[in-house]
């Protein structure tokens, strides 16, 4: 660095990612450390603040499925737009969905897709929303979940969503796996009468109770 200079640039060794609410104080170190040409000094308390820039880039805090299985509430950790200039809100086209049926644990819907976003309290997306509630179309449509089918909504890649100063969301961050309520009816799967008549046996799809959740009585068969 040569004498003289009335620009300095002061280069930062900076721990972690700032958040963008982190200050610094800088000046002189003491009242004779910085002088000017004819040995004037820089007083102590000549010291500036400013503030580091958010490098922080925005990132998923949870998200859970309403008992209906019609829409995801999904929670980011600050405002989110679809562009680095922050004009436009967050798109469906921003967003993929990971299903798994779970066929073999008898998982009755096969796929999803996002049909619209919506601010929490509805409403269409204006930009800078932290909470967005992601509607679902199920596969195949009207068929009730089972409630082993597992969801999660991940980012569709790393230039798909931004915060309010440009930094990107991670091309990896998603939720995690959801679990879609169990919505599906019991049903008699089968009956067996024994030779004498005297009884039968009701086979049901899984197990059963009285509305009251009390045990079965006859007067609730007809």
């Amino acid at each position: 660095l040569n004498t003289g200079k009335d620009i300095i640039r002061v280069y930062l060794d900076i721990d972690g990612i700032p958040s963008g609410t982190e200050t610094i104080e800088i000046g002189p170190l003491s009242d004779t450390s910085i002088v000017n040409s004819i040995s004037n000094p820089l007083d102590e308390s000549d010291t500036h603040l400013f503030t580091l820039k958010d490098k922080l880039s925005p990132t998923i805090d949870s998200a859970s499925i309403n008992n209906e299985n019609d829409f995801i509430l999904f929670y980011a950790s600050e405002g989110l737009w679809t562009d680095e200039g922050q004009e436009d809100p967050v798109t469906p086209e921003d967003f993929e969905l990971g299903f798994t049926q779970n066929f073999n644990m008898g998982g009755t819907v096969t796929g999803a897709t996002i049909a619209e976003l919506t601010k929490q309290e509805g409403g269409s997306l204006d930009g800078g929303e932290k909470r967005i509630k992601i509607y679902l179309d199920l596969y195949p449509p009207g068929q009730p979940a089972s409630g082993v089918e597992q969801i999660l909504v991940k980012v569709t890649g790393g230039t798909s969503i931004y915060d309010r100063n440009g930094n990107p969301m991670d091309s990896g961050a998603s939720t995690d796996s959801l679990t879609l309520h169990d919505r599906l009816p019991p049903g008699i799967d089968s009956l067996r009468i024994i030779n004498s008549n005297d009884y039968a046996n009701l086979y049901f799809s899984e197990g059963i109770y009285d509305s009251l959740s009390g045990p079965l009585v006859p007067g609730d068969f007809r």
